[in-house]
């Protein structure tokens, strides 16, 4: 028999914050809202009923929230073009969005197209910022 402790409330609300943080704040650097409308539409981030795989337990909250912070980190990291787009980079973010899909979440985009549109972005803020000058 093993013995498991539930999540604390806490934990359930900074699981809610992260995946918050991540999908409007974060998600919208790369994305503009017509490109995300299809993912809402598939509940981007949010439980896949055929997948959920949390069951409300503290070691598994404390993943999720890790998992999510990593996410959310090299996300930020990335617009802000502090990272490489190396393969190290890239393991670790696949590693997180493995987690989060274990448990149910739906997030569907890979590290090369963040990446792509990260430096399609900066490269557009440039050349937008050159003309107006």
């Amino acid at each position: 028999m093993r013995i498991a402790f539930s999540a604390t409330e806490e934990q359930e609300n900074e699981i809610e914050l992260l995946l918050a943080d991540l999908r409007n704040e974060l998600l919208p650097l790369y994305f503009s809202n017509d490109e995300l409308e299809p993912y809402d539409n598939m509940h981007l981030l949010q439980f896949d009923s055929k997948r959920n795989l949390y069951n409300g337990i503290m070691a598994e909250a404390a993943a999720i929230m890790v998992a999510l912070s990593v996410i959310n980190h090299l996300l930020k990291d990335m617009y802000s073009g502090q990272l490489s787009g190396s393969e190290k980079e890239k393991r670790i973010f696949e590693q997180n969005v493995a987690i989060i899909n274990y448990y149910g979440f739906f997030f569907p985009f890979t590290w090369d197209q963040l990446f792509n549109h990260s430096f399609e972005k900066v490269k557009s803020e440039e050349t937008q910022s050159f003309l107006t000058i």
